[in-house]
């Protein structure tokens, strides 16, 4: 699986090659450290289309050089947009509590996907 984010209002470019181990699943919530504090919390996640579009976030599993799989959790050209968990506050560029991300690897348990 090749990904490549372009320049974008989301997160910073990225490109990469992956290699693809099973079925896609569409992403519903992660649990990560949030980025404007040391707290780990659930995050509700979108992949990002060209022109700020928003749509469901998916994940596949992938090998990984150091735990031999990962899940790849991967939006669109933009890439990934996360907000507080159960957040009213519409998926937005300009929203502080919200951030972007080109994509994610994450260890193999899952134990941190909450999948749809």
């Amino acid at each position: 699986m090749y990904l490549m984010i372009e320049e974008n209002p989301n997160c910073a470019p990225d490109e990469r090659v992956f290699s693809g181990t099973g079925e896609k699943k569409i992403v519903r919530k992660l649990l990560l450290n949030s980025p404007h504090s040391q707290q780990t919390l659930w995050w509700d996640v979108a992949g990002v289309e060209e022109g700020g579009v928003f749509q469901e976030a998916m994940a596949q599993r992938v090998d990984d050089s150091s735990d031999g799989t990962a899940w790849l959790v991967y939006g669109g050209p933009w890439g990934l947009r996360l907000k507080p968990e159960n957040s009213q506050i519409p998926w937005s560029f300009n929203d502080q509590s919200q951030w972007g991300v080109p994509f994610l690897v994450l260890d193999s348990s899952a134990s941190t996907i909450q999948f749809k």
